[in-house]
């Protein structure tokens, strides 16, 4: 064992102390299986890279994680951290557990990949996380799927990117972006070329409400966003309920501008045929 594992080992061990203390501290129960397998990989030298809470499987499905709990997790992980990806899914995490989550954010630099699809995480939570990412500098992918953070979230993932170098892979499908931060994303990442993924797609709901016009300018701000950015190879931004014909051809020619996109997800476009597309 070298230094690295030896001083990886160590933190194991003080988190999986930390964890049962605050566990008991809260008076929740702690999660057998992850007790059990962190203590394994002490026993065996061999020290796990990877958190995975999912809420949808069978161990978690009756006890999924809440705020309390993150919050128990974070202060272990804090100052032992040992991982390089947190997976969260499914759980029942709301803006406390995601304010526990971006201040363990703030300080690390291991981290390297956190995936948070469907929790409750909303406008306040998705603010903190997106600010927190001003400051962490380990964080390549965020998955933020199906948390309604809305237009406040929304707005404070664009300003990070302004500042950010770091994160290559943003996932914010069908979070409730309203057309200001939708259009704020595709604003920054005009003048930025870090983001490799992309995907804002399945944000409908609110695109039911608006004006067919401003509808077509988001759509507009992300065609200028296609032709001018020259880092992103996968970009979704399907099922946004867009059936304005105009659109179709200003959609046409940021794809025959763009030579770096290697996968374009459109899916549910109205009135959209890439025949069309691929035909001008």
């Amino acid at each position: 064992m070298n230094a690295s594992q030896a001083d990886d080992s160590i933190h194991v061990i003080d988190f999986l102390d930390e964890y049962i203390n605050g566990c008991k501290q809260k008076s929740i129960p702690a999660i057998e299986f992850l007790t059990q397998e962190l203590q394994e990989s002490v026993d065996s030298g061999v020290i796990p890279k990877k958190l995975k809470l999912n809420g949808n499987e069978d161990q978690l499905r009756k006890t999924r994680l809440d705020d309390v709990h993150v919050h128990v997790l974070m202060r272990s992980l804090d100052s032992n951290c040992f991982l390089t990806m947190i997976d969260l899914s499914y759980n029942e995490i709301g803006d406390k557990g995601a304010a526990s989550l971006a201040n363990f954010l703030k300080n690390d630099s291991r981290v390297k990949k956190i995936i948070l699809k469907y929790n409750q995480i909303g406008a306040e939570g998705g603010a903190v996380i997106g600010r927190s990412l001003l400051m962490n500098e380990g964080i390549e992918e965020i998955d933020m799927t199906g948390n309604p953070i809305g237009n406040e979230g929304g707005m404070e993932f664009a300003a990070m990117l302004q500042v950010n170098t770091i994160l290559t892979r943003l996932l914010l499908s069908n979070c409730k972006l309203t057309a200001n931060a939708l259009i704020a994303l595709s604003t920054v990442l005009s003048n930025t070329h870090k983001i490799r993924v992309l995907d804002v797609s399945n944000n409908e709901n609110n695109f039911s409400r608006l004006t067919q016009s401003l509808a077509n300018d988001v759509m507009l701000h992300l065609c200028k966003m296609m032709a001018a950015n020259r880092a992103i190879d996968v970009l979704a931004f399907g099922k946004m309920g867009v059936s304005d014909f105009m659109v179709t051809e200003y959609l046409a020619r940021a794809v025959l501008n763009n030579r770096k996109i290697a996968r374009l997800d459109l899916r549910w476009f109205k009135n959209l045929s890439l025949t069309y597309l691929y035909s001008r």
